[in-house]
């Protein structure tokens, strides 16, 4: 089993950390881990063969950021089932002793250990004990930490914090310009443009792309210029984001959507923590970004490393809309309007 990591450097276990270990079951009461086939004895620590952990150096993403992945050396388990497959058919508690050497996969998902200790017990849910580590070392600026929520009242909380699940209203996905950009904690589905022939934003038909921020411009064009034409599921889902409140939102541009996927680690340790907002997974994500007048970007993150792609614009794909900031009551009601229009309209 292979985990791709940002970090070569291990972090160290402040605390004894809960994982789940699948073991495949050789017959009943003996177990073996599924990959090596190692004899697996409940209840005593694993310690990984051979003692040198193999990391290796699988290159560089297109924002710099280097990928390493990790095989021999390391005892692998999961932090959250993903929803995919699981190696292995009996899924044991696990823990990681304090002062252990550990790693991360970049989804905050999967870790591996130099030693393991695998108990008898079952397990469904995880304490959040490795959490911790994890959100201490989050990125911040001016006291604000990746993996915050935005509450109402122009607040800040950290996932660690006791605070009213029914004041978030978005989630500190990285920072631009001096500021904390804010993403939504669901996670839509969407087509770019039905028909797509269109043109609304700026062309990227290249590598300046990355560094494309003009999600609040390219909404604001999109508003003025296309009226919110039914087509384009990307921008009114955005538009349509908690219409019921005094909120604007907005499809983020490359740069911005790349930002956030950049901190999934922190972003999906939040969410597991508090338990607000879906887990960011291997999805491709839409951005506003446009290649040409048939094709969008979208970028999704795979084998440790963020990724992008132009993709026909008829395609559905996942959305996250982005917080850009509150506003009128004559502008929530417009967009109530806009949404009864449109009910109105399948009944003819």
């Amino acid at each position: 089993m292979c985990l791709h990591t940002r970090d070569k450097k291990p972090r160290v276990a402040k605390r004894d950390i809960v994982c789940r270990k699948y073991l495949g079951e050789v017959t009943k009461g003996e177990y073996k881990t599924p990959n090596l086939g190692t004899p697996v004895t409940l209840n005593e620590v694993l310690v990984a063969k051979p003692d040198k952990p193999q990391i290796k150096h699988c290159g560089k993403d297109r924002w710099g950021i280097n990928i390493f992945s990790l095989n021999g050396g390391a005892i692998h388990a999961r932090l959250f089932d993903t929803g995919g497959y699981s190696y292995g058919t009996v899924c044991k508690k696990a823990i990681i002793p304090a002062g252990t050497k550990y790693w991360l996969d970049s989804f905050g998902r999967e870790i591996a250990a130099e030693r393991l200790l695998i108990t008898d017990e079952d397990i469904d849910t995880l304490p959040n004990d490795y959490a911790l580590d994890v959100l201490e070392d989050a990125p911040e600026l001016n006291g604000i930490h990746i993996g915050d929520y935005y509450l109402t009242g122009d607040s800040y909380a950290r996932p660690t914090q006791d605070f009213n699940k029914d004041d978030v209203i978005g989630q500190v996905v990285g920072f631009h310009d001096g500021e904390p950009l804010i993403a939504a904690i669901d996670i839509l589905m969407g087509k770019w443009d039905r028909r797509g022939d269109s043109k609304i934003g700026n062309l990227y038909p290249g590598s300046s792309i990355i560094k494309d921020f003009s999600g609040e411009e390219t909404m604001a064009k999109y508003k003025k210029e296309m009226g919110q034409e039914d087509r384009f599921e990307v921008f009114n889902l955005c538009l349509e984001y908690h219409s019921d409140k005094n909120e604007e939102w907005y499809l983020p541009a490359m740069g911005e959507m790349t930002t956030m996927l950049n901190n999934t680690l922190y972003i999906n340790v939040a969410r597991i923590v508090f338990g607000v907002g879906q887990t960011i997974r291997s999805w491709w994500f839409w951005t506003c970004s446009e290649w040409d007048s048939g094709s969008a970007c979208s970028c999704s993150l795979g084998f440790g490393k963020v990724r992008c792609n132009s993709l026909y614009k008829d395609l559905r794909c996942g959305i996250v809309p982005f917080f850009a900031s509150k506003t009128s009551v004559s502008k929530k009601k417009k967009t109530e309007w806009s949404l009864l229009k449109r009910v109105k309209s399948l009944w003819k």
